[in-house]
């Protein structure tokens, strides 16, 4: 017999841990879609140094997807990107302004919060 049950089976549990090891290390750097700027960690980006900011490293900063402001980009022109963090609510978000400088670095510029995320 070519394998026998117990190697069948270590085969197939060594397949399953593979499996496994392969699923967590796949979405280590996604954020859940749902995720919203809590009050208080909008306090902790306030006390950071957000000025320097990307938009993709304020992401991970606040671990919440921004969503851009297409029409607010436009309004700004080539080398900013408007952004919206959603807040608590449907009436909070933070509204982040990025600008890329003349050497390509691009960094925050102003955050304005609205709704819960203002009331502080």
């Amino acid at each position: 017999e070519f394998m026998n049950k117990k190697h069948f089976k270590r085969v197939v549990m060594v397949i399953f841990v593979l499996v496994l090891a392969f699923s967590f290390a796949g979405c280590g750097d996604k954020i859940n879609p749902n995720n919203y700027v809590t009050v208080e960690k909008y306090e902790e980006l306030r006390a950071a140094d957000w000025g320097d900011m990307s938009f993709k490293e304020m992401e991970k900063f606040l671990d919440v997807q921004g969503i851009v402001d297409e029409e607010g980009t436009a309004d700004w022109g080539e080398a900013y990107t408007v952004v919206d963090f959603p807040g608590p609510d449907t009436d909070s978000y933070l509204h982040v302004l990025f600008g890329t400088d003349d050497d390509g670095k691009e960094s925050a510029s102003s955050m304005s919060p609205t709704g819960k995320l203002a009331e502080n």
